[in-house]
Order: structure tokens, then sequence, then C-alpha cells
């Protein structure tokens, strides 16, 4: 997947967002995915919590979202970069900003499923200049076309799954 330079160029209309201060925070998650039956939950509110365990007995983040997670970005750790609030599913954010660099979440409940988070840094920008507007603007389209084709794979599974009520 990539950015193209046109959705770029449509997307940086609003020069006033190069002045506005942006709160980033730098996170990893683990991600274990929740699909629509009961059973299929519990049983991913389980392994979340026995990877839970693992981290309060000293395996580090990195590698348990190498080994755990469901999301893509498992490969990276459970990296996700600098986003800000808006960038992040509201229930995420809440307990994303709540953190102090280095502290884990407890079990985030969104609608990919259940989550641990760890943030990694805190910073605010205040002049970000056209260079790293054009690199931030590049990076949220690109995370934003992840997202739109992790649901897309998620609602694929969801309707290919035998779901008895």
């Amino acid at each position: 997947t990539y950015v193209s330079e046109s959705e770029i160029r449509r997307h940086a209309a609003n020069p006033a967002e190069a002045n506005a201060p942006q709160e980033r925070v730098r996170s990893r998650h683990i991600l274990i995915s929740c699909a629509d039956s009961r059973d299929q939950c519990h049983a991913a509110r389980e392994r979340i919590q026995e990877i839970e365990r693992k981290l309060q007995a000293g395996t580090p983040f990195a590698l348990a979202a190498f080994d755990y997670s469901e999301c893509p970005s498992h490969i990276k750790g459970g990296d996700l970069g600098y986003l800000t609030r808006d960038q992040m599913i509201p229930s995420f954010a809440e307990a994303v900003f709540k953190l102090q660099p280095g502290q884990t979440s407890e079990i985030v409940i969104t609608r990919l499923g259940y989550h641990l988070i760890q943030l990694v840094d805190r910073r605010v920008d205040h002049d970000l200049g056209k260079v790293n507007l054009r690199h931030l603007l590049e990076r949220d389209l690109l995370f934003e076309k992840e997202n739109r084709a992790i649901q897309v794979y998620l609602n694929r599974l969801k309707r290919q799954a035998d779901i008895q009520r």
C-alpha cells in the first residue's frame, strides 16, 4: 500500500494545520481480534489476559506484540508510530493519552477487539513546516488505508465464520 502524490496534495489544502500545535503519542499495542460470537470473544479475552500476565512477569512488550498480536503492526513490535488523538479509535485514544511513557494500559476494548497499549513517547509539535507536514500527511493517509484494509479483512473473516447464536 502506498500514498500517491495527488492524494497528499488533496489533503494538504488546509495550511492552518501546519501551525496548529498537535499533541502526538507514539505507542505500541497488542491486538487480539474478537468476532461476533460469544465463545470467540471469551477465548480472545482469555488470550489477552494471558498476554497481560506475561507482560507483568517481565516479557518485553515489543516481543509479546511480535509473537501474539493479530495486527499487521506486530511485525514492528506493535509500533504504531506517532499519532494524534483524532487518528485513533476513541476508546483507544482515551486509554493511551492517560499513560506516561513506559506505562502499559489495562485491557482496552474497541470494535477491533482487545488491546494492550504501551506509551513509548509523547510530544507536541508547534511548527510542523511544509516538509514535516507532507511527511505527516503521507504517513496519516497510509495509516488510514491500512486501517481500511484491516477492517475489510476482519469483515471478510466475519462473513466466512460460522456464527451461531
